[in-house]
């Protein structure tokens, strides 16, 4: 397992623990720097991300997960192609901060900074730190413009990679939280899209 994940002890000769945690952390913040610059106007809101907007929006607003129609209120509208594990969090943001394509996209600039971590990680596990920064480098500069709309791939990204760390652990650690942990973050990765 990665060194993030806590399963390898450095050898002798290599950096200690606290190294791969500062690469990830530069990396995350990286990630999200490029995420929210001009977060609002670039790109343009798409019309599936306006639309899955709605459903965040109308709970805030009315109490109903769902959109509009000319017929009234369509709740948990099967058109609306991203989940809960995105959405939920969004109305919480526009409780929070107002409702707006700033505070929708901001969650998923979180979820892309929790992605590249979890690369990581993973990366970490089989690879050295030197390719393990470089390949998850790469991650963060062509996350772009999925990094910036506020629709489940990066958030569906995260989940999976963190189900597939918790999973690789489970396969060393005989405890069932692990085994769990995974299933419940694969669960998390399926509601995001």
């Amino acid at each position: 397992m990665g060194a993030i994940a806590g399963a390898a002890v450095p050898r002798s000769g290599q950096a200690p623990r606290h190294t791969d945690v500062a690469i990830a952390a530069a990396l995350a913040v990286l990630t999200l720097l490029l995420s929210i610059v001009g977060l609002g106007e670039w790109p343009g809101i798409t019309p599936d991300e306006g639309w899955v907007l709605q459903a965040p929006r109308n709970l805030v607003r009315y109490g109903v997960y769902g959109t509009w129609s000319a017929d009234g209120p369509l709740p948990f509208d099967p058109d609306v192609t991203t989940g809960p594990a995105v959405l939920l969090p969004v109305a919480a943001a526009f409780t929070t901060f107002g409702d707006g394509l700033a505070p929708a996209r901001a969650v998923v600039a979180v979820y892309a900074a929790l992605a590249v971590v979890a690369f990581y990680a993973a990366a970490r596990a089989s690879v050295d730190r030197w390719m393990a920064g470089l390949s998850t480098l790469l991650l963060v500069l062509a996350l772009a413009p999925f990094n910036r709309t506020a629709i489940g791939e990066v958030p569906a990204l995260f989940w999976m990679l963190t189900g597939g760390l918790a999973w690789t652990r489970s396969l060393e650690d005989e405890r069932r939280r692990w085994a769990l942990l995974a299933a419940g973050c694969f669960a998390m990765a399926v509601m995001c899209k």
